[in-house]
C-alpha cells in the first residue's frame, strides 16, 4: 500500500509541509492504520463497509 506514492507497511503518522504559489502553508497530516481484515476492520469502525468480500484483489471500501 503507498500514500501519495510513499510506501506504508505498518501504522505509521505522514506529515506533509505544503507551499503554495502566493507563498501561503498548509500542513496535511494523515494517520494511517493498516487493516489486514474485514473483520478488524469493523471493530474500527461499524460504519465501514467493505466489497465483495470475500475479495481476490481489488475491493471497495465506504466509510
Amino acid at each position: 500500500m503507498s500514500y501519495n506514492g510513499i510506501p506504508v507497511f505498518s501504522d505509521t503518522t505522514i506529515i506533509e509541509n505544503l507551499t503554495a504559489a502566493n507563498v501561503c502553508d498548509s500542513i496535511v497530516i494523515a494517520s494511517i492504520t493498516v487493516v489486514t481484515g474485514v473483520k478488524k476492520a469493523l471493530e474500527y469502525d461499524p460504519n465501514v463497509s467493505i466489497f465483495p468480500n470475500p475479495a481476490s484483489g481489488a475491493f471497495f471500501c465506504e466509510i
